[in-house]
This record gives C-alpha cells, sequence and structure tokens, in this order.
C-alpha cells in the first residue's frame, strides 16, 4: 500500500498542486505525440514507404480495433486490482511507457524488403504491441484523476491541464514530425527505403521522448486520494451490467462513437 512520505498540510500548498497539475498534463502531451503520429502518418508509411495495399491496411485498422477493445477491458480489470507501494496508476503509467515507445518504432520499421504478406503481418503485430502499449498508459489516466485530489474543484483543474498539454502534444506532432522526417532521410525529395529510415529514426527519438516524459509524470504527481477497495469480486457480465445501468455512461459512449465514425 502506498504512504505518502510528507504531511498533510504539504498537500494543500499551492506549490504542490501545481506540481500535480503541470505533472499530471504532460503525460498527455507524451500521449498525443504517439497517437497523433500513428493516426496521422501511419497510413501514409504504409502505402508510400512499406508499399502496402491502402485496402489490407484499412481492413488491419478495424481487426486491431476488436484486440484493443479486449486488452482495454483486461488492462482496466487488473488496475483495479493494483495495490503497490506507488499506488494503484501510476506504476501502470511508468512500466506501460517503454512499450508504448517500442510500438512506435516497430510499427515505422518494416522490413521493406520482405513480401506483401509478411509485411502485412509485421503491420498487424507492431500495430497491436502500440495499441497494448497506448493501452498501459492511457487507461490509468482516467481514473488516475480523482486520486491526485479530493477537491472536485481541484481535480477540475488537474483535467484542464491535461488538456491543453494535449493539445500541444497534437500541435508538437503537426508542426515538428514532418520536418524531423525530412532531416532524418536527408532531403524532402526521399522517397522508399530513404524516407522509412527518416520514419523510423523519427520514432525513436519521439519513443524516448514520450518515456522520459512519463517518467517525469510519474515521479511528480502522488496519489493522495486513494480509491476505496470494492466488496466482492467482478466479473465481465457484472461489469457490463453495471455499465449499461450507468447513463452518463451511455451518453458519453454515444458521443466517442460519432467522434470517431
Amino acid at each position: 500500500m502506498q504512504k505518502l512520505k510528507h504531511e498533510p498540510a504539504y498537500y494543500e500548498t499551492t506549490k504542490f498542486k501545481w506540481r500535480q497539475r503541470i505533472g499530471f498534463g504532460i503525460s498527455d502531451y507524451a500521449c498525443n505525440l504517439a497517437y497523433l503520429l500513428a493516426n496521422t502518418y501511419l497510413l501514409f508509411y504504409y502505402t508510400n514507404c512499406a508499399g502496402l495495399a491502402a485496402g489490407a491496411v484499412g481492413f488491419m485498422f478495424v481487426v486491431t480495433k476488436f484486440i484493443d477493445a479486449f486488452t482495454d477491458y483486461m488492462v482496466g480489470a487488473m488496475i483495479d486490482r493494483t495495490d503497490t507501494k506507488m499506488g494503484r496508476y501510476r506504476p501502470w503509467m511508468l512500466y506501460g511507457a517503454p512499450v508504448l515507445a517500442v510500438g512506435m518504432v516497430l510499427l515505422f520499421s518494416v522490413p521493406t524488403g520482405w513480401s506483401a504478406g509478411a509485411k502485412l503481418a509485421w503491420a498487424y503485430v507492431t500495430y497491436v504491441i502500440f495499441s497494448f502499449g497506448y493501452t498501459l498508459v492511457n487507461i490509468p489516466m482516467a481514473p488516475i484523476v480523482s486520486s491526485l485530489s479530493a477537491s472536485a474543484t481541484e481535480r477540475t483543474k488537474i483535467s484542464t491541464t491535461r488538456t491543453v498539454f494535449s493539445n500541444l502534444g497534437s500541435l508538437t506532432s503537426s508542426l515538428f514530425v514532418l520536418p524531423m522526417v525530412y532531416f532524418f532521410s536527408g532531403s524532402k525529395d526521399a522517397t522508399g527505403a530513404a524516407l522509412a529510415t527518416g520514419y523510423r529514426n523519427t520514432n525513436i527519438v519521439l519513443g524516448i521522448i514520450v518515456v522520459v516524459i512519463m517518467a517525469i509524470c510519474v515521479f511528480s504527481i502522488v496519489e493522495i486520494n486513494p480509491p476505496t477497495k470494492s466488496a466482492g469480486k467482478s466479473s465481465l457480465i457484472k461489469d457490463i451490467g453495471s455499465l449499461v445501468k450507468n447513463k452518463y455512461y451511455i451518453m458519453f459512449l454515444g458521443e466517442v462513437f460519432f467522434l470517431f465514425l
């Protein structure tokens, strides 16, 4: 069980509150560096650098989303049962970051000399690894907010700071990824293997940045308002039943569905 290092009064100071806000906010900066990179440039990389068919890649995105749905639930259930000296959520964010970084690099490292079938298999496996790494880091970032403060007002400020950094992460990805790709490719007119190298090396750099930022985040924040332990054991059927009865969750589910659609 987590043990706090300071007296309760320390966690009410303005200095600590801003440390929590900024420390947690940068986590979504790191996540959006990875997320926007894959969602914006991956299809182009697969078709123009790796030589994969657009239809096959599009189908892969659909199939892997079903796998992602399962791993999201699996990781969430495991988080609910976590109790360590670091707290419930921070260990997942810390140890999930290297998995996410490795996934980022592997996504953009398709062996161009392989056959089309082998390259597509590589795309499936590495996309699942990337998605799983993102799940490990991102799933605990929603419930951890309630453990960062007992004050609803302060939790709102923490979430607002996270949103600001999330947008900054998207902006950074939009502004600097292509210049980095061109730099590592050696030219703006690079194609084929040279362009593929540019994408791979860009992801190596950004992957390292993601790991560093997540480490700073984890060691900057403290779970000072840990969740209460639920009585009894949960199951998939019981969990789904609880979700269906939660009208606010259903409303949010509809909003997310149409957003991503």
